[in-house]
């Protein structure tokens, strides 16, 4: 036992050093993090990689950057984009092309949208962080001045395939190409980011979005806390198998600090006066901790029951806990992206312009504090303290039990 407080105490001694290091280097301050838009795709990710991408953007460094990225997509083997008129090239953002068709399969908004001077050539850009796929989504766009694409990109935060009902038959490599943010983005960013050397504005706002892109990667900005770390377990055999001993034990801790979040939250409520009709069991939280890895489980309350529909508020997990308003008929969801439910997405931006809309949700956002169940950060570690979970739960309620109560209010008038 002694040599297991050792090991925790050396590892300790590391993280707080570490951490001096990152505070007085101003590292943990970040623009984007601040304001709350790290995960708006269209309010931070398709504007500011368009504006990048843009040869008159305002970054005034004309056609370097978008340069940049064409090589940087072009190291696909099976791609190969040539002669592209960057210097005279034409950036959209969120480009409406037309209106859906009935069967789906033209129209619809593009993320980014590049064309040369002539419209001769096309690159398009369907952005993903955390929003779900749209029906035959890919589809509608490779159609989109069909004989002018060049390169249809799929870009997410890890290069994950796009799904069936998006791509239907289209091929990867050949129809379409993926990107992603942890490698391709942030590579190109880098190089962005040294031509930019002597704009020191320019300079320090690409620094703060690369450490977006790694925040939202799970990529480590303090790699040098993480040598120091492993150097310590494994500089002898005795020594990791005493970080192995207490691997199991640090798991059952999450699980029990993740169980009593939602125990608490599902308790404060009732209290309340509210009932979910679904509740979190603890063999969910334990299935999200082992390699599995089960995601997007949580609690929901009905608060609005039609004929046709039901809309309900309710608590999920992916990474993050993050709540929100959902569209559900006859039991089925991802049915919020219809037109029908426009006047309630409307409400729910009025109550709070962070609300997100996917054909998931009628607007998600997430809880304040950010808690974040998988990296454990430190709003997390504090709910160890009975009295911060209980301070956290009661502000997460009062905020959710605000927003239910003033989207009743505006559909009864």
């Amino acid at each position: 036992m002694q040599e297991i407080i050792t090991l925790l105490d050396q590892i300790g001694e590391i993280t707080k050093r570490h951490e001096e290091i990152t505070k007085l280097s101003g590292e943990n301050f970040n623009v984007f993090k601040v304001i709350g838009v790290t995960t708006k795709e269209v309010k931070l990710h398709s504007r500011f990689l368009g504006e990048l991408l843009n040869p008159s953007g305002s970054h005034g460094q004309g056609d370097i950057f978008l340069s940049l990225f064409i090589d940087e997509i072009n190291k696909n083997e099976e791609l190969k984009i040539e002669k592209f008129d960057t210097k005279n090239s034409v950036v959209f953002i969120e480009k409406r092309v037309r209106k859906i068709n009935e069967d789906k399969t033209e129209g619809g908004q593009i993320d980014i949208l590049i064309e040369d001077k002539n419209g001769n050539k096309t690159i398009i850009i369907e952005n993903k962080i955390y929003a779900d796929d749209q029906k035959n989504q890919l589809i509608r766009y490779s159609n989109y001045k069909k004989e002018n694409i060049v390169g249809l990109f799929y870009l997410t935060l890890f290069g994950t395939e796009p799904s069936e009902i998006s791509k239907g038959e289209l091929k990867e490599n050949k129809d379409y190409f993926l990107l992603s943010y942890n490698e391709n983005i942030i590579v190109w960013l880098e190089k962005c980011r040294k031509e930019a050397v002597q704009q020191p504005l320019l300079r320090e706002g690409l620094s703060h979005y690369i450490n977006v892109i790694k925040l939202l990667t799970n990529q480590t900005t303090n790699e040098a806390m993480n040598n120091d770390i492993v150097n310590t377990l494994t500089n002898s055999p005795e020594t990791f198998k005493n970080a192995l001993s207490i691997e199991k034990g640090v798991i059952d801790a999450k699980i029990e600090i993740q169980w009593s979040f939602w125990e608490k939250l599902r308790l404060e409520f009732e209290k309340k006066g509210y009932k979910f009709n679904v509740i979190v069991e603890k063999k969910l939280v334990e299935k999200f901790y082992s390699p599995s890895r089960k995601k997007k489980y949580g609690i929901r309350l009905v608060i609005l029951q039609k004929e046709e529909f039901n809309i309900e508020f309710d608590f999920f997990i992916d990474e993050n806990i993050h709540f929100g308003f959902m569209a559900f008929e006859n039991g089925v969801n991802k049915v919020a992206i219809q037109e029908k439910y426009n006047k309630y997405v409307q409400i729910i931006n009025n109550i709070n312009q962070n609300y997100e809309r996917t054909s998931w949700w009628l607007g998600w956002r997430y809880v304040e504090p950010k808690l974040n169940f998988r990296e454990f950060n430190q709003n997390v570690i504090d709910l160890v303290y009975p009295e911060k979970l209980e301070e956290t739960v009661n502000k997460i309620i009062e905020d959710a039990i605000q927003n239910i109560k003033k989207f009743k209010e505006e559909i009864n008038r």
